[in-house]
């Protein structure tokens, strides 16, 4: 009869031991993929205000250019009263328009 009062005692505090372990084992689980999650949010998030950033930062810089490159077209159109023709800088001006509308077509794309 004692024997079996301890026993029975030992296979209960196996089994609370069991289910112990089990919930530990399951919360240290959902801790770590709420980490895990959360991380890659971050992540996703860091990399999703990088690229608006630089977006922007292609946009402000389209229209510096595009602005300086009109500036420039009215002024030699103005000072020479002739028809326009556009010499080495505004080829590379405009070139320089087509690159940049490109990175912020890749970057659209990438988004």
């Amino acid at each position: 009869m004692y024997y079996y009062h301890y026993y029975y005692f030992y296979n209960f505090y196996y089994y609370y031991y069991y289910y112990y372990y089990n919930y530990c084992f399951y919360y240290y689980y959902y801790y770590y993929y709420y980490y895990y999650y959360y991380y890659y949010y971050y992540y996703f998030y860091y990399f999703f205000y990088y690229y608006y950033y630089y977006y922007y930062y292609y946009y402000y810089y389209y229209y510096y250019y595009y602005y300086y490159y009109y500036y420039f077209y009215f002024n030699y159109y103005e000072n020479h009263n002739t028809n326009y023709i556009p010499n080495a800088t505004a080829i590379l001006v405009l070139l320089l328009l087509v690159l940049l509308l490109l990175v912020l077509l890749l970057l659209l794309l990438l988004i």
